[in-house]
């Protein structure tokens, strides 16, 4: 799969992830998401509006991963509690 292909591919999943909010991307996916987006800001002469998208896209990725991140100590703390 060539890097555009990826990035194709990528900026599907990150669309997909938008418009279900259900979807749960792995580290991985997250890093490769992050990835694409800062990416994307790093071209030469991005159009503003673009950049803003992506920035926000950025935001989004990081509120996630730190929403997944709480859930899964509050999911240990639980776990530790009950045992």
């Amino acid at each position: 799969m060539g890097l555009l292909t990826s990035d194709f591919s990528i900026i599907n999943i990150i669309k997909y992830w938008i418009e279900n909010g259900n979807f749960a991307p792995s580290d991985e996916l997250f890093h490769e998401m992050k990835t694409c987006c800062e990416q994307a800001i790093q071209v030469k002469g991005p159009i503003p509006t673009v950049a803003d998208k992506v920035r926000n896209l950025l935001q989004a990725i990081d509120a996630q991963v730190c929403q997944l991140m709480l859930e899964m100590v509050i999911r240990l703390s639980i776990s530790c509690l009950l045992d």
